[in-house]
């Protein structure tokens, strides 16, 4: 009697095992041909996805404006390099790889080249009659949106060396997107360290240090809780040594990959934004700060630590003997004279899941407190070579498009104000 009952358990599991292995298969399998069957399409379909706001069709799109049109291919090559070509930086967390291309160029020091400046990586010490600059900042200083001749530190040292009529300035952008103040102080710190000094240094923030704050990480770099859950999950998985385990921690990336990376996922998405279209262009990432006394509070924080980083800046200023500059820095927002173009992208845009206009309440508020805060530090500072600069009026007056992609990056035009007022406040 029991061997017959064991023969029938024994019997149900390997017909349990083969139904669950065969519904497995597939499953799997059906994935992979959806996989590859919208491959072809997705691409289409996600051009006109609300993710990237530039890439929605605009009524009022002016080529003029449009860099991409002026230099062909420049988006599709910047992508690419923002999106793949990254590197772990100590401290920092992550920079560039080195890339040769038509417009953007990343030198082996994992720096934006700047085409009209003395080369940094052959002239690494100072001559007494170069003029040394650096320009920090996040995607904007990058120039994302421009070629190298095109950023701001390229057309700062153009307006430098057409003054003394010869190439004696080693300007160098640091900019990389996404960073905030307190990554670019800290590089800062690391340079000064290695005997690194410079003339005049430019600080150009105010963007990233909001989207931190609507992150809920004040004060803290980009997607924090991202990084920092890889390298926790790595640590959870190394002693792991059992299948539940191991199970528990990868289930969840798989089930991630599938929703935001898979082809699959992102048509999925991309349909329920369709239907839910009001919704979608509305609503606020999952995971981002919502509630306004909260984020107030948090905006708050991230203006504390940013005027911090301006006292600290200023002591080593004084302290290694080079000029100070701290730019609060403009967006579509301030922008009193809005082209049609730019006024479709404020109510119809969105940038990583966000639309425009959920992004000013913040911007407003923080640039307030930032600017109240700094103002308050002038008499602590009166004795260092320092300077606050807001440049949120420089587009006022500008009737054209200067924000053609989003909210946050000028245009090669708009990179052509910010110079000119830049080259006349430093010089």
């Amino acid at each position: 009697m029991n061997n017959a009952l064991f023969l029938r358990l024994r019997l149900a599991a390997k017909k349990c095992i083969l139904v669950s292995g065969s519904t497995l298969i597939g499953t799997l399998l059906i994935f992979i041909i959806c996989e590859f069957g919208i491959l072809r399409g997705v691409r289409l379909i996600l051009e006109r996805s609300p993710k990237n706001s530039f890439s929605q069709k605009n009524p009022y799109s002016d080529s003029l404006s449009n860099p991409d049109k002026e230099y062909p291919g420049l988006f599709e090559e910047e992508n690419a390099i923002l999106r793949a070509n990254k590197k772990y930086v100590p401290f920092l967390v992550w920079g560039y790889l080195p890339h040769s291309g038509k417009y953007v160029n990343i030198g082996l020091n994992g720096l934006r080249i700047v085409p009209n400046s003395i080369n940094r990586e052959v002239a690494i010490k100072k001559s007494s009659h170069t003029k040394r600059l650096f320009f920090f900042g996040g995607s904007t200083m990058l120039g994302q949106g421009s070629p190298d001749n095109k950023t701001i530190p390229a057309l700062v040292c153009s307006h430098l060396n057409q003054e003394t009529n010869t190439c004696s300035s080693e300007c160098i952008n640091f900019g990389i997107g996404g960073y905030v103040n307190s990554q670019e102080l800290i590089e800062l710190i690391g340079l000064l360290s290695r005997g690194d000094i410079p003339d005049s240094v430019i600080f150009y923030d105010g963007i990233n240090e909001v989207i931190a704050a609507m992150q809920g990480t004040p004060g803290e770099h980009h997607n924090l809780k991202d990084i920092a859950n890889i390298y926790e999950t790595h640590q959870r998985l190394k002693p792991a040594g059992v299948l539940p385990n191991f199970m528990q921690y990868v289930w969840p990336k798989v089930k991630e990959y599938i929703y935001s990376q898979s082809n699959f996922g992102r048509v999925s998405k991309y349909v329920r934004e369709r239907i839910f279209d009001h919704e979608s262009r509305t609503r606020v990432s999952q995971g981002w700060i919502t509630d306004t006394k909260l984020l107030e509070s948090y905006l708050d924080k991230a203006a504390e630590v940013y005027s911090h980083n301006y006292l600290i800046a200023c002591e080593l200023a004084k302290a290694y003997g080079f000029r100070l500059t701290f730019i609060w820095q403009p967006s579509i927002f301030e922008k009193s004279q809005l082209s049609l173009y730019e006024k479709w992208q404020l109510s119809n845009g969105t940038i990583g899941g966000i639309s425009n206009i959920n992004y000013q309440a913040p911007w407003q508020y923080m640039k307030k407190r930032v600017l109240e805060k700094l103002s308050a530090l002038n008499n602590r500072t009166s004795q260092c070579p320092c300077q606050i600069l807001d440049y949120s009026d420089v587009f006022a007056d500008f009737k054209g498009t200067i924000f053609y992609r989003d909210w946050q990056h000028a245009n090669p035009s708009g990179n052509e104000l910010i110079s000119r007022r830049l080259f006349a406040d430093i010089r």
